[in-house]
């Protein structure tokens, strides 16, 4: 009988279906979970019926953003109990800024080499 390996589980929030589906097969071929959900409604109920070891998410979602989501989560959680990534295109200062102030772990600029979200996913569910 060997050691039970504890299960890596992210949540990715973001409204776009071929986002998801790319990070959702990334992060499955390095064996950790993904849930994925289009809007921070969705997530922040998920939240309320799983564990997760990290959440990434997109800036800009309809309903809620993705700083409305951090500002929301940091309400219950630090960033050690429950880290979070913001993984979007959007390169403006001061959602860079917003997303920093408010408790987000790393900030990563999406494009088409995935490799520097998947670095720091690892680093922070280690």
């Amino acid at each position: 009988m060997g050691i039970k390996q504890q299960v890596k589980r992210v949540l990715y929030i973001d409204h776009r279906p071929a986002n998801r589906k790319a990070i959702q097969m990334l992060l499955q071929k390095n064996d950790i979970e993904v849930d994925s959900m289009e809007n921070g409604f969705q997530a922040l109920s998920s939240l309320e019926q799983k564990e997760y070891n990290l959440i990434i998410a997109a800036y800009d979602m309809p309903l809620m953003n993705g700083v409305e989501v951090l500002l929301t989560l940091r309400h219950q959680y630090s960033k050690t109990e429950m880290p979070f990534i913001a993984f979007t295109s959007n390169q403006e200062k001061d959602v860079i800024a917003e997303f920093i102030k408010f408790g987000a772990n790393a900030y990563i600029v999406r494009d088409n080499n995935l490799n520097p979200l998947l670095k720091k996913v690892q680093e922070l569910i280690k």
